[in-house]
């Protein structure tokens, strides 16, 4: 004690002496775990997995591939290949096994009086077969439209064929438009459009996408009227509403079963063309398959000559009597004098329906006559 206390400066630097020596070990030996796939390729730093890294490592000074034992054996050859790269050692995985890579390198500890030692880090290297990853995904449709409340499985294919996880996770960007069953079936929600995808769990992040239109269809397609007779050369429009209100697309397709007789425009315009008889029909054109028919009838136009000959048909429960000349008057009384039909005779002939099995009195300007049904 008395020394110590003669020698005060003395001691401190022993004692200061002491720490930097005896901070770092003069051997460093670490064993890691290292996986790896066949193929892969890493870089391994013996100075750095021993925790020398600041105390002035040199370059890898030895370096052995051994078997999992510590033996040397040419057969790890086929599982890996280790080389020096300067601090580092590279590692390629070759084939798959267990073996032991042990590299060294000196250290230096970077005090004045320094400390030298060597760093040895054994890496247990287990090398296991490359997995394949998905490289794409593809779905069977790219565009999907729904009508609201309705639903429709996607498919997906997925490559490679051999990849080892094929495992797929599917969601929907806005569930409030559309949702997305764990197996790919997708129920539309409410009008709108949204992005479902089809997304990898293999790590390659590889994505597949399918844009979502929901719609609310039309239900119903009304007609100002379901029959029309027009003269020839004569234009008529027809107006209609949709229904439900709200429906996402209420545009109408229009067609002419004979467009000879009469033909339509894209507006629903109808113009007469020929003598006789067709049929428009109003399609939705949302795909709903929803449509409304009228029953066209074009006559000929009639001048001062044809409205004083002409004649008119007339056929009581489809069977014919005598034609009555236009304009006329035409009645049907039962037996005991009740009135059963009234009307006068336009360009359309007449068609009447009654109760069969009775005797009736038919009466035109032609006279009267008894006929049974």
């Amino acid at each position: 004690f008395v020394s110590s206390m003669r020698y005060p400066l003395f001691f401190l630097l022993c004692f200061l002496i002491s720490i930097k020596t005896f901070a770092v070990a003069d051997y460093e030996t670490r064993e890691v775990d290292l996986e790896l796939e066949v193929g892969d390729i890493k870089y391994v730093s013996p100075a750095g997995y021993a925790g020398v890294s600041n105390y002035n490592p040199t370059d890898v000074t030895s370096l052995s591939v051994t078997t999992e034992t510590g033996l040397i054996n040419p057969s790890t050859s086929k599982i890996v290949k280790a080389t020096k790269s300067g601090k580092s050692i590279r590692i390629e995985a070759v084939g798959e096994g267990k073996c032991r890579v042990v590299g060294s390198c000196h250290f230096r500890s970077p005090n004045s009086i320094g400390t030298t030692g060597i760093a040895t880090v054994i890496f247990l290297v287990t090398v296991k077969k490359k997995t394949i990853k998905v490289s794409s995904i593809s779905l069977n449709k790219d565009n999907l439209k729904l009508f609201e409340e309705h639903s429709e499985r996607l498919l997906t294919n997925v490559l490679p064929v051999d990849a080892d996880n094929k495992t797929i996770v599917w969601s929907s960007q806005n569930p409030d438009i559309a949702t997305v069953s764990s197996d790919g079936c997708v129920s539309a929600v409410f009008p709108g459009e949204t992005i479902v995808e089809a997304a990898t769990t293999d790590g390659s992040n590889i994505v597949g996408k399918c844009n979502v239109t929901v719609i609310r269809p039309i239900t119903n397609i009304i007609l100002d009227t379901d029959r029309l007779t027009i003269e020839k050369g004569d234009k008529h429009q027809i107006n209609y509403i949709v229904l439900p209100e709200t429906a996402t697309i209420k545009d109408i397709d229009w067609l002419s079963s004979d467009s000879s007789i009469a033909s339509v425009s894209e507006s629903g315009e109808i113009t007469a063309n020929e003598v006789g008889s067709t049929i428009i029909v109003a399609n939705a054109k949302d795909g709903s398959d929803v449509f409304e028919k009228c029953l066209v009838i074009v006559k000929k136009t009639l001048g001062i000559r044809d409205m004083i000959n002409a004649e008119v048909g007339v056929s009581i429960n489809n069977r014919s009597f005598d034609p009555i000349p236009l304009g006329s008057q035409i009645s049907v009384f039962s037996i005991d004098g009740a009135l059963m039909f009234h009307d006068a005779t336009s360009i359309v002939p007449i068609s009447i329906s009654l109760p069969a099995g009775h005797l009736y009195i038919l009466r035109t300007i032609n006279g009267s006559s008894v006929i049974a049904l």
